[in-house]
This record gives structure tokens, C-alpha cells and sequence, in this order.
């Protein structure tokens, strides 16, 4: 991949995993509704059998509301479950992120921390780990921002032959 391509990842890191955060807490909002859905269904179950108790049930009907009840509980404790899995493969997904990220952040520290020119390193430090814009930056190194966006583009180039050096 593109140097630039890879560092806007690095970049952007904080909202993919804001919304990694987001869906997450979704998942366990939801996992609580079918948890108090579930304890219902289980309360209403047992209700059921202790007014049962002693009534002989019709075999006519296809399922009696006892049979049903214990139905719906079953379907939920299999939907709270599923849903206990998806949340753990999230968290893990997530983990997995922030491991690559953290990865791909040391990997190219190390490689802009190697450049031959500081503007180099001040202009990709504070756009792609800082966050600045390259107007913001310009005025820091007093360059202008034309100036500052053709050495942006230098700067990635270098990242570029610095990587292949780094891979071999």
C-alpha cells in the first residue's frame, strides 16, 4: 500500500475504533433487553407450572401456553447467547485493531524518524500522529503552504523508498 494510504489509517485509527467502541455498546444494550426478556419468560414459565399443577392438559391443542412459554424462554437463551458471541468476537476484532495499529504506528515512527530532512519528519509527524492540517504546519516551519504541500508530497515519496528499504 501507499505510504499516505497507510498513514491516514494511522490517522484515522481513533474513529474506526470509536465506532468498533459504539457498535460494542449496542450489542450489550441489546444483550440486556433479551436478558430481562428472557428473565419475563422465565417468570411467566414458572408461574404457568404452579397453576398448572394438578390440570390435566388437553393433548388437542398443538402446544399448551406452558409448552409455549417454555418455547419463547428456550429461543431467547439461544438469541442472548449468540449475541454473547458476537459481542466477544467485536471485542476481539477490536483487540486485533488495536494491535495492527500499533503495529503500523512503531513501523512507520521508525521509518519518518530515519528521513534526511527534518521538514520531512515535522510535516508527516504532525499531519498523519498530531493531526494538523498542512496550513497549520506550514506556518510552524514558515514555509508556505504551497511550499508545504509539495514537500508533503517529497516527504511521502521518501516514506515510500524508506519502506521498501525497511521490508528488505
Amino acid at each position: 500500500m501507499k505510504a499516505r494510504e497507510e498513514l491516514t489509517k494511522i490517522l484515522t485509527f481513533d474513529a474506526t475504533l470509536e465506532c468498533k467502541d459504539t457498535l460494542i455498546k449496542c450489542k450489550d444494550e441489546l444483550l440486556e433487553c433479551k436478558k430481562e426478556e428472557l428473565e419475563r419468560l422465565a417468570s411467566i414459565a414458572e408461574k404457568m407450572t404452579a397453576t398448572m399443577e394438578g390440570e390435566t392438559v388437553s393433548r388437542t391443542r398443538n402446544l399448551d401456553p406452558l409448552g409455549k412459554a417454555v418455547e419463547n424462554k428456550v429461543l431467547k437463551e439461544k438469541e442472548v447467547s449468540d449475541l454473547e458471541q458476537e459481542i466477544m468476537q467485536l471485542q476481539k476484532e477490536k483487540e486485533q485493531l488495536m494491535a495492527e495499529h500499533e503495529q503500523r504506528t512503531v513501523q512507520y515512527r521508525s521509518i519518518i524518524d530515519t528521513l534526511p530532512r527534518p521538514e520531512y519528519i515535522k510535516i508527516l509527524y504532525g499531519k498523519y500522529f498530531i493531526g494538523k492540517t498542512l496550513r497549520q504546519i506550514s506556518k510552524e516551519i514558515n514555509y508556505s503552504y504551497r511550499n508545504t504541500r509539495y514537500l508533503h508530497g517529497d516527504a511521502l515519496k521518501a516514506v515510500e523508498k524508506a519502506e521498501e528499504v525497511y521490508k528488505s
